[in-house]
């Protein structure tokens, strides 16, 4: 039966979708500040599950989380049609959509944009796997400005490999912006192609000066790949 929760404030769900998506149903919290749902990547029941979120807590949630757990539908997806509707939360802080396992959300620069536009009091970012065959993602690396412009309080961010194709030429391209509030960029996944790699950390810190970038492969190795 529904329940009004009046004193919860932070709410961690896993198991079966259907199950999970109940649950949040039934839930009256006014005062929810974190949310953290983890099942099965079923493109319905996340979108019913998000117009849930969005109209009984998008007032008062503050951090959310989502785990991708692997499902059927995982081939090539549009991050703007599973999450857009988390643009709606505008007093989102921290945002982290995870994909597990295999799970994929292929994200474009207008996602970027639109989460910059969307979460202005935005201090944490990370987003999920990316679905290039190259292990970069689809965004490029030039995409990350909306973020350095529209989000100044933003202090960690966790991406999937930016492609460097835009910076592929003799000098960096202008920056319009720079954040200096963000602490640490983390990238998840890939590696850029050895002669980019200075210049895309180059061209990360003209956008965040005062970040420090820790490429995940690099930093514990990566036993599968020499280059």
């Amino acid at each position: 039966p529904e329940t009004l929760l009046y004193c919860l404030r932070r709410l961690t769900l896993s198991g079966p979708p259907g199950i999970v998506v109940s649950f949040v149903e039934a839930v009256h919290a006014p005062f929810l500040h974190l949310l953290d749902l983890k099942f099965e990547a079923v493109m319905d029941l996340w979108k019913r599950c998000l117009e849930v979120i969005l109209a009984r807590f998008g007032a008062s949630l503050r951090n959310f989380t989502a785990g991708l757990e692997d499902g059927r539908e995982v081939d090539n997806c549009s991050f703007h049609d599973w999450f857009s509707s988390l643009y709606n939360m505008r007093g989102l802080r921290q945002v982290s959509i995870e994909s597990l396992y295999e799970t994929s959300l292929n994200i474009v620069p207008q996602d970027l944009e639109d989460m910059a536009s969307a979460w202005p009091q935005l201090r944490f970012l990370g987003l999920p796997s990316s679905v290039e065959d190259d292990g970069s993602s689809a965004f490029p690396i030039t995409a990350l400005q909306s973020l350095a412009a529209n989000c100044p309080r933003l202090r960690r961010l966790a991406i999937p490999l930016p492609h460097h194709a835009p910076l592929v030429g003799l000098t960096l391209p202008p920056v319009s912006a720079s954040q200096t509030y963000l602490k640490e960029i983390c990238i998840l996944s890939g590696r850029w192609p050895q002669e980019m790699r200075e210049k895309c950390i180059a061209y990360l810190r003209l956008l965040f000066p005062c970040a420090n970038t820790v490429l995940m492969n690099e930093e514990f190795g990566d036993m599968d790949d020499d280059s």
